[in-house]
């Protein structure tokens, strides 16, 4: 096949595998749900009607008990002012789930499971349906990119050998290694360059194969 006609066709591909990876991403939400986050806090020993109260200021719900004075909670209202005040508050001992620098939820804070969707299912369903729409976007950006290479010259169209595969295998790996690729990019096809670009692509996505992995809460 002309290298032309691979441009063409790995661009095609590449597209496609985009607007299918982007489709899914947005599909998940009103599919799945939305995860809310949570927080705990540790309160100073105040009794049954103050603590309600506290709640009732905080837009604090769903509080699940997790230890003598230690509530978990979904807070409704995330607004930095609301945070700062809650952490301020005199009888807060302690809170996680909140960066208290930046006054907002913090990236690591546990969630609910997902909740409002047109489907109730397990987490690990839309966990595996995020990761393959990730999977997706980086095979489409790979195309993508394999696409220029070629119509650039940087890379050849020609079928791969054997001998070239290995040594793109032994170069990826030298790259996760060190950071440095150890084949030069005119000895390689444009096969070896897909190879290389969905590796390195894999190795990005050791996150989303964790959380699809985890358990669930």
């Amino acid at each position: 096949m002309p290298n032309h006609q691979r441009t063409n066709l790995l661009l095609k591909v590449g597209a496609a595998l985009l607007l299918t990876g982007t489709g899914i991403l947005a599909a998940i939400p009103p599919l799945y749900g939305t995860a809310r986050p949570r927080i705990s806090v540790a309160l100073r020993d105040i009794d049954e009607t103050q603590r309600r109260q506290f709640e009732r200021d905080f837009d604090l719900l769903e509080g699940v008990r997790l230890g003598p004075d230690v509530w978990l909670y979904v807070p409704n209202d995330t607004q930095a002012d609301r945070l700062r005040a809650l952490l301020a508050h005199p009888a807060v001992l302690a809170t996680d789930g909140i960066d208290k620098r930046r006054a907002r939820i913090s990236p690591d804070a546990s969630l609910t499971a997902r909740r409002g969707g047109l489907i109730s299912a397990p987490p690990v369903v839309s966990r595996t349906t995020k990761f393959l729409a990730y999977s997706l976007l980086v095979l489409g950006v790979s195309a993508c990119l394999g696409a220029i290479m070629i119509h650039t010259g940087r890379v050849s169209g020609d079928p791969p050998t054997r001998a070239t595969i290995l040594a793109a295998v032994a170069s990826v790996g030298g790259f996760l290694q060190r950071g440095v690729p150890s084949l030069p990019p005119e000895q390689l096809g444009s096969s070896e360059w897909y190879l290389a670009l969905w590796s390195c692509g894999s190795f990005g996505l050791r996150r989303q194969v964790e959380a699809v992995c985890m358990p669930s809460s």
